[in-house]
């Protein structure tokens, strides 16, 4: 259900990609000009999005690729609380314009969420008094974000957790996000910190509630990039495949990422046998879910160092839902690169993802 009123967006639905679809739409027709801070943008505010079902948390938009292994990589970081330009400007070449330094990120989402322990109080506070309405993190620091000049202010700033019919809720507060390269990311993560949560307290995720004061889109990529996404959600053809939950709780969980820092690291040496490397690595991880993420930061180191047949072969070593990361995050990369790869490499990519080479849809039949 959509509704648009004076600039106000109210969704709700069951499926996160129909979601992001309908705030897409939303922008495209209802959207205001705005300027700021010499940029124009269009915009609607406030928007709420309600999810109630969040294992389908990798939209998947044919024809326009969202690198959904950086979105793995940003949560792998914020959960271990591992603050590196290095180590996200491997999955993203533009992420270190955010950083002041060059090293770090000031306004990094890992570091505030340890700070104060605030995800163990969240947690000790909903198992001392599962009713409690103050289970919460805040992110937004007054004494680190509002220094005037800096290049990384945080954009979610609050974080809230309640059980309802023994389930975990979750709503996340923004002061702004972009619908391209801000919204699908955030999703993935904050979906992934409250599976933790709840796995944690030994109850399933809920629903996820989003509220953003300033939803919207850059006036520079509106041509650029709208265009075949809103194609995709005029024709109905945005999906996500259910990617499952993880099930670990928080220390746990946060030893998991520590590791796969660890192990990502080892992959940059660039060592032989790279993919039995990671295959015993993947074998080591404790939890499926983590396992098949590893998995899939593992095809990408792959594919950047050019060993092709390898990174086919990462693939065949994820869940369906993890295929649809891959898809998403390599679909146009490979068509551009057709003539070096050869004319057979993408189908044989389409093969080991289950794509349809005729619809660019999963086979019918596949269990999604």
């Amino acid at each position: 259900m959509q509704r648009v009123e004076n600039g106000c967006a109210s969704i709700h639905t069951d499926y996160w990609p129909e979601a992001y679809t309908d705030q897409l739409m939303a922008i495209h027709q209802h959207g205001t000009r705005r300027e700021a801070r010499g940029t124009v943008s269009f915009e609607l505010r406030p928007t709420m999005v309600v999810v109630g079902d969040t294992s389908a948390r990798f939209v998947v938009l044919p024809g326009r690729g969202l690198n959904h292994c950086f979105a793995i990589a940003e949560a792998v970081s914020i959960i271990a609380g591992h603050n590196s330009v290095d180590f996200l400007q491997f999955y993203n070449s533009q992420i270190a314009a955010f950083s002041n330094d060059g090293k770090r990120f000031d306004g990094h989402y890992g570091e505030r969420l340890l700070y104060s322990r605030q995800l163990e109080y969240v947690i000790e506070e909903l198992q001392r008094d599962p009713g409690s309405r103050r289970a919460m993190v805040t992110i937004w620091l007054p004494c680190r974000d509002t220094i005037v000049g800096s290049k990384d202010y945080p954009c979610n700033v609050m974080v809230m957790f309640k059980i309802a019919d023994n389930k975990l809720d979750c709503h996340v507060v923004r002061r702004s996000s972009d619908i391209i390269w801000g919204v699908p990311y955030d999703h993935v993560v904050f979906t992934i910190l409250q599976d933790i949560v709840a796995a944690s307290l030994k109850i399933r995720s809920g629903r996820m509630v989003e509220t953003t004061d300033s939803l919207h889109l850059y006036d520079g990529a509106y041509d650029e990039v709208l265009g075949s996404a809103i194609k995709s959600a005029q024709d109905g053809n945005a999906y996500g495949m259910m990617d499952g939950t993880q099930r670990c709780h928080l220390q746990t969980t946060r030893d998991i990422c520590r590791r796969i820092i660890e192990a990502d690291a080892r992959l940059r040496e660039v060592p032989p046998c790279m993919f039995q490397i990671a295959r015993d690595i993947q074998c080591s991880i404790p939890d499926g879910w983590w396992s098949d993420a590893w998995m899939t930061l593992a095809a990408y180191h792959l594919w950047k160092q050019s060993q092709f047949a390898a990174f086919l072969r990462a693939i065949g070593h994820v869940s369906m839902g993890f295929k649809s990361v891959l898809w998403s995050t390599f679909e146009t990369r490979i068509a551009t690169k057709a003539g070096k790869l050869g004319a057979g490499f993408l189908d044989e990519f389409r093969a080991s993802t289950f794509v349809d080479a005729t619809t660019g849809f999963w086979r019918k039949g596949v269990n999604t």
